[in-house]
């Protein structure tokens, strides 16, 4: 299948980067996120992402969006 939709394409950097962004955050929602936009980039379908990290499909549609927008700031937590 070429130009597979269901993948996430991340440069090294930004696999480098969003690893350790899962490594030091201690915040809980980062981390299911930072898990959610992973997942994405490894291919796994919307749906079962929702199941893996226990979130509605909107909320993962919108979190990698804004991952692919605004790379890890896009997934970091604003209420602080």
């Amino acid at each position: 299948m070429p130009n597979n939709p269901l993948r996430l394409e991340l440069s090294d950097t930004q696999k480098k980067e969003l690893n350790r962004f899962m490594k030091s955050t201690r915040d809980k929602e980062e981390y299911r996120r930072a898990s959610a936009v992973k997942q994405k980039m490894e291919g796994v379908p919307y749906r079962t992402i929702t199941r893996n990290v226990g979130a509605n499909y909107r909320n993962v549609y919108d979190w990698i969006n804004d991952y692919r927008k605004s790379g890890i700031d896009g997934i970091r937590n604003k209420r602080e």
